[in-house]
């Protein structure tokens, strides 16, 4: 019976923790806008402990214990998420200004967890009604496009990011060493970019960046940290990935052309021109979310890309060119194959799809090789 009333007493908490040493539970009760903990020694109630006020009534929320730290994860007045560790110094509850304000669902609750390693995950319905997790990360920023683009850029000097604002302007970030946090960098320029538009960026060996986006007129714009945009000979379809990379030390990007429905590159000479053409005659007609380019001297450009309705394609270019469908990506993020007869291509996109990333062949430089010139001996070096 004791055993039932426990469970009972759980289930009627907004959430609860086991007392580190077996010594009971902590159990957390949202009372008039006021998070309050209360220790249940196992026979009777302790005294109470304010958390916090400012909460949703009767609103859920979770007790986390780890071997240095406490913490509360609970939903504020204004339906947002609110983050808590306990200051030992200070003996108080204090918000954890870096935990992301999301928004929460009038009627949503929430549940959280905290692994070995203090790495907290949270699962919550959002305003729309979704169901979200969110934990596995580092936090950025926030006041970003939801589902745009972005692009992380990596130099022997500096970790930087390129993204789209909340507002549909661009926004770099770079990470401050000493302080350890992300910082906007002012004097980059905030470009309005177009509502279904997207980015690509890179980063030379000087770390000079580069930014491809499609303007809010629908226009293809290349700027840079050395000079000022510029509008490009280009019209790429409304929303078009974009795929910027670098040939010969010279920025290019990959997108999808209005004026045809093909694939196009465009590429910058070292004069200074720039030149757009089409890769193949074949129309893209699915719709594309997300591409990435490789290739080799002997295959020729190639380009792997995810469609709105998640299938998995590989676009050889050259002539009428190809279109083939390799798979599709499940809710959960997981490769499914269309095909055994593609097993080695599907090996490899399966990692890209992971990772976002390629697992490149140092002789050969792309998965369309691996069959022959050995991939795994390769990849091994």
């Amino acid at each position: 019976m004791s055993q039932l009333q426990d469970l009972t007493r759980s289930l009627l908490a907004a959430g609860g923790a086991a007392h580190p040493e077996g010594k009971g539970a902590y159990f957390l009760y949202s009372e008039r806008a006021s998070l309050i903990s209360k220790h249940w020694t196992g026979s009777a109630f302790g005294d109470g402990e304010l958390i916090t006020d400012n909460v949703r009534s009767d609103s859920t929320a979770a007790y986390l214990i780890s071997p240095s730290s406490r913490l509360v994860v609970c939903i504020s007045s204004s339906s947002t998420l609110r983050l808590l560790r306990y200051d030992e110094d200070d003996e108080e509850w204090v918000d954890d200004d870096k935990f992301p304000q999301l928004s929460v669902h009038r009627d949503g609750n929430l549940s959280a967890d905290i692994d070995e390693d203090g790495q907290i995950s949270v699962f919550f319905q959002d305003a729309s009604g979704h169901l979200v997790a969110f934990g596995d990360g580092e936090l950025i920023t926030d006041n970003v496009r939801s589902d745009s683009t972005a692009a992380y850029l990596i130099s022997p000097s500096s970790r930087l990011v390129v993204c789209i604002s909340s507002s549909s302007t661009l926004r770099l970030l770079r990470y401050d060493e000493d302080d350890e946090e992300w910082v906007d960098d002012d004097k980059f320029p905030q470009l309005s970019v177009h509502r279904d538009g997207n980015l690509s960026a890179d980063i030379d060996e000087d770390g000079q960046i580069s930014v491809f986006f499609q303007d809010a007129s629908g226009h293809l714009v290349y700027v840079n940290t050395a000079g000022a945009p510029i509008v490009l000979p280009a019209n790429p379809v409304a929303g078009s990935p974009i795929s910027a990379l670098r040939t010969g030390g010279e920025p290019a990007a990959f997108y999808v052309s209005a004026k045809d429905s093909h694939l196009h590159y465009i590429t910058q000479s070292r004069s200074g021109t720039w030149t757009d053409q089409s890769l193949m005659d074949l129309t893209i007609e699915d719709r594309l979310r997300q591409i990435m380019v490789g290739g080799s001297e002997k295959s020729g450009p190639e380009i792997f890309a995810l469609t709105e309705d998640r299938k998995l394609l590989q676009y050889v270019m050259g002539g009428e060119g190809q279109r083939r469908e390799l798979g599709k990506v499940d809710q959960a993020g997981k490769y499914v194959p269309g095909t055994t007869a593609e097993f080695c291509v599907d090996l490899r996109v399966k990692i890209f799809c992971h990772t976002f990333n390629w697992h490149i062949c140092s002789e050969h430089g792309h998965i369309r090789d691996c069959c022959c010139c050995g991939f795994w001996e390769h990849n091994a070096k």
